[in-house]
C-alpha cells in the first residue's frame, strides 16, 4: 500500500464512520447488532491499521492511534448510553 492509498484509506474511514453515526449507530435506531458494529466500527478500524502499517512518520502513526482510540472510545459511549447502564434507576 503507497502512502497516497494509506491517505485515502485513512479519509474513507472517518468517512465511513461518520456516514454510520447518522443511522446505524444513534440510540434512535436501537442497539445495533453485531454485523452492524462489524461494518460501522470495524471496517473503520481496518483501514486505520493499514494506514498505520504504510506510515513512516511516527507523528502519522500517532495521529492514525488517536483516531482509532477516538472511534472505539465513542462508541463505547454510545453503546453504553443504548443500553442504559448509566440511567439513574427508581
Amino acid at each position: 500500500m503507497t502512502k497516497a492509498l494509506a491517505v485515502i484509506g485513512n479519509i474513507l474511514a472517518l468517512f465511513s464512520y461518520g456516514v454510520a453515526l447518522l443511522s446505524p449507530l444513534t440510540p434512535s435506531e436501537g442497539m445495533p447488532g453485531i454485523g452492524v458494529l462489524l461494518s460501522c466500527v470495524g471496517f473503520p478500524l481496518f483501514l486505520l491499521l493499514h494506514a498505520w502499517r504504510t506510515y513512516s512518520s511516527k507523528l502519522a502513526k500517532i495521529g492514525v492511534v488517536f483516531q482509532a482510540v477516538a472511534i472505539v472510545s465513542f462508541t463505547t459511549w454510545l453503546l453504553v448510553i443504548q443500553s442504559g447502564v448509566l440511567a439513574s434507576g427508581s
